[in-house]
């Protein structure tokens, strides 16, 4: 959160970012490090369900329409809130846990990842 800023300078790109005064190199390092780091705690912590970040990432952008990292964060977190909330809730009581959650997060996600390859590639 702390760092919404610069990641917001970041996003520039390495040029623009120099010019404004932000170190390119150790901050993207620093800033793949924790990321890196985060992601492992999390795996070990909760389970691999790979393309859940990347869900909530690509849906808080589209609710929120800004890259604006202030606001794009904590939509972020209650997307993500919301999902896993609102999905266990599905599950439990309308499904009668028919299936588990991070089998639909798994498969929606590479969906997603797919969607956005293409859409990509198509720019």
């Amino acid at each position: 959160w702390r760092a919404r800023h610069v990641l917001d300078v970041i996003s520039l790109g390495p040029d623009t970012a120099t010019g404004l005064g932000v170190g390119w190199a150790g901050t993207v390092t620093g800033l793949l490090l924790l990321v890196s780091a985060l992601v492992a705690v999390s795996t070990a912590l909760v389970g691999p369900v790979a393309f859940f970040g990347l869900l909530v990432a690509a849906l808080a952008e589209r609710i929120v329409d800004t890259r604006r990292h202030g606001v794009l964060l904590p939509a972020a977190a209650l997307a993500g809130i919301a999902v896993l909330v609102g999905g266990q809730t599905l599950f439990q009581h309308a499904l009668g846990n028919a299936t588990a959650l991070g089998v639909v997060i798994e498969f929606v996600g590479g969906l997603v990842f797919l969607l956005l390859l293409v859409l990509g590639s198509r720019k």
